[in-house]
């Protein structure tokens, strides 16, 4: 499959036999229930079928994720996640079926819009990071250095592993932390390792369902753990607490004007109140809505794009 850029990318479920099989069509992992069911293997369905009990019963109260996440992975018998992307073979040992999801967003569609002339040799911060697919995407497009923030704990032992067996060590800085307007301990609400929907418990920040977990995590401000350090791109998906992650990056943005890359669909003045934020701290950014997968605004002063 070729991505929205030309590159060739390709996505494989691989079995504990070593079994690859290749996802083809982006559709596939989304399938019905009931459709799926007839694709797990002998040795899976009876723990497929009780998860499709649980499932049927959790859905009620709108708390089936880790059930859903499990069964697809049984119907694909998955044991880790490779990708191929332009001549590389990256295996991803944590996330499975997650990565359906991921592989297209960010991989086949390029969400964020990178490329050579934004990407080589530049310094990343990836504000978000979850289980690593922005930063890997990054790397292999040419990054020099990837700071990666994912604050959950059980997700952020996923990222380094998912790094490790890319072998991006030695450009992908993961760090355990959250980034916000000021330094303190927040409690964060999520559902399971990799939980895309993670996410800062504030004042009026309500999701559809409530979390099954909470975890205290450590929310710096990036100019606070940069010191003054230079760097090109922000990308930030932080469910809606993107206006906090750019005021303590404040000083980095009013001194570098890094292309600022984000997530811009969470709350419903995102498109007009984040580019007004963004051109207070430095003027002359303009903020274009890009929408390959999901909503992003990229931001650029001319000349650092």
């Amino acid at each position: 499959m070729l991505s929205r850029t030309g590159q060739e990318v390709k996505l494989f479920a691989v079995s504990p036999n070593g079994t690859r099989t290749e996802m083809t069509n982006e559709t596939e992992q989304p399938a019905g229930i009931k459709k799926n069911l007839l694709r797990v293997p002998a040795k899976n369905r009876v723990k497929a079928l009780g998860l499709v009990a649980k499932m049927t019963i959790k859905k009620l109260f709108n708390r089936e994720y880790n059930e859903r996440h499990e069964f697809m992975n049984l119907v694909y018998d998955i044991h880790h996640i490779e990708l191929e992307f332009n001549g590389r073979t990256l295996q991803l040992p944590f996330g499975g079926d997650l990565w359906f999801m991921l592989y297209h967003q960010v991989f086949v569609k390029n969400q964020y819009d990178l490329n050579a002339e934004n990407t080589v040799g530049k310094t990343f911060v990836d504000a978000g990071a979850n289980l690593g697919a922005f930063s890997i995407f990054a790397a292999c497009m040419g990054a020099r250095k990837v700071y990666a923030f994912e604050p959950v704990k059980e997700t952020f032992e996923a990222l380094k592993t998912n790094i490790q067996a890319c072998g991006f060590q030695d450009v992908i800085i993961p760090v355990n932390k959250g980034l916000g307007r000021d330094n303190f301990v927040a409690t964060v609400k999520y559902d399971y390792s990799g939980d895309g929907g993670a996410s800062i418990v504030t004042t009026g920040n309500t999701r559809e369902h409530e979390h099954k977990n909470t975890q205290e995590i450590e929310v710096v401000t990036l100019d606070s753990f940069l010191k003054g350090d230079k760097v090109d791109l922000i990308k930030a998906d932080v469910e809606g607490y993107e206006a906090s992650v750019f005021v303590g990056a404040s000083k980095t943005i009013a001194a570098y004007a890094p292309v600022l890359d984000f997530s811009a669909y969470h709350k419903a003045d995102d498109t007009t109140a984040l580019p007004e934020l963004i051109n207070s701290i430095h003027s002359g950014y303009s903020c274009n809505v890009r929408e390959y997968y999901e909503k992003v605004l990229y931001c650029h002063v001319e000349g650092s794009k």
